[in-house]
């Protein structure tokens, strides 16, 4: 008899007013884990969890056959469609199956499978200013004959990641409408290329492949790390960082968090929740990057006004904002000093954790995930300790 392969599982926590935490609609806290099994949905399209992205109030499932599949807010059109999804539904509209999707703030962006050169799709509104309210989504083209392997944005730019090492930008004119169908290279005076891109709100951070990061965008509480207090319109290299190599980046709303090759963790910008991992009332703000933890790292993630990391011992630690229980923890405290996500192991070893983190809520999941645990806005922990469970089966609309 062939063995099972052993059950994983999908962790997510924070604001869950839109239904964008996979678990259903709740407008107020529940008292229960809700425990979310999905096997039925993703045996029938025979496939598995392969990603998962985070708008500020929508999320997105990406499966292993290409399927996509959306739920929260789309008021925007980002989901396809005009509307409320408490329930998870599939997103039509694309005509060649979908390799990879990024979310933020209002729009959705997709990359297709084809081999010679992958379409960009785009879904949503840029910028708050409406682009496509129907399921047919925009091709985004121009990107000089290369192909997109990454796409971040915030609320000024949308940034584009080629193949080649180039970002291309499209950005938010506060008059017209953006040139969403032409975004433009973004010009260095040497030639670096770029490995990684993140945006915050409105601040963008590039890592280059020699492990240098740049930045540029609106300069507030210190986020682009350069000790600058004007506007950048074109990227700078950061400060403090000339005998450390950044092996990866991620940006919250206003604050930016590194990750070096020796897995140590830096952080720059806001701190008013304690999302860089220092007490506020000690400070409030970093200019430049600053170590912030000693212990190592293997990998980093940022929402909003949240920090997640991931320890080379596999646990899964988180800061800051703990309004709508984004840190798994009992509201309202926010956790000024990274915190354990206890218990989690108790849905199997993960050994290749990833993260999707909106504007106030977070999804922990590993690849090939069948069922979705929610630790929503409430202590995991004791709720795991206590046996508080309840089974609920998802269909799609």
């Amino acid at each position: 008899m062939d063995e099972q392969p052993p059950v994983k599982v999908i962790l997510s926590c924070g604001l869950n007013s839109e239904g964008q935490l996979c678990i259903g609609g709740f407008d107020k806290p529940n008292p229960l884990v809700s425990k979310v099994n999905m096997s039925k949905v993703f045996q029938e399209y025979s496939s598995r969890i392969m990603k998962i992205s985070c708008g500020d109030y929508h999320t997105i499932i990406l499966t292993s056959d290409g399927t996509v599949i959306g739920m929260g807010r789309s008021s925007e059109g980002q989901l396809g469609s005009i509307g409320l999804y408490f329930i998870p539904r599939v997103i039509n509209g694309f005509n060649q199956s979908i390799h990879d999707v990024f979310c933020f703030k209002f729009r959705s962006y997709f990359i297709t499978k084809n081999p010679i050169m992958p379409q960009v799709l785009m879904m949503g509104s840029e910028f708050n200013k409406p682009i496509t309210n129907t399921p047919t989504p925009i091709d985004v083209k121009y990107f000089c004959g290369e192909k997109v392997k990454c796409i971040a944005g915030g609320a000024l730019t949308t940034l584009f990641l080629t193949n080649r090492g180039n970002v291309y930008l499209i950005q938010c004119y506060m008059r017209g409408q953006p040139d969403i169908e032409h975004p433009t290279q973004i010009q260095m005076p040497s030639k670096t290329t770029f490995t990684q891109i993140a945006c915050g709100n409105t601040h963008n951070v590039l890592l280059a492949s020699d492990g240098a990061v740049y930045s540029f965008g609106v300069s507030r509480e210190g986020a682009l790390g350069t000790a600058c207090v004007e506007n950048l319109y074109s990227p700078m290299r950061m400060k403090n960082l000339d005998q450390v190599k950044i092996i990866s980046i991620s940006c919250g709303f206003r604050h930016t968090v590194l990750l070096s090759s020796d897995q140590r963790v830096y952080a720059t910008g806001d701190n008013v929740f304690g999302q860089i991992c220092i007490n506020p009332i000690q400070c409030s703000k970093l200019s430049c990057p600053t170590k912030i933890i000693d212990y190592r790292v293997k990998s980093i993630f940022c929402s909003s006004f949240n920090t997640l990391l991931v320890t080379s011992g596999n646990e899964i630690m988180i800061c800051g904002m703990n309004e709508e229980g984004q840190c798994g923890v009992p509201r309202p405290n926010h956790l000024y000093r990274p915190n354990a996500l206890e218990h989690y192991d108790r849905f199997g070893k993960w050994f290749d954790v990833s993260a999707a983190c909106g504007h106030r809520h977070i999804i922990i999941y590993m690849k090939d995930a069948v069922d979705i645990v929610s630790p929503h806005y409430f202590n995991i922990s004791k709720c795991l300790q206590d046996g508080l469970f309840k089974d609920i089966d998802f269909y799609f609309q």
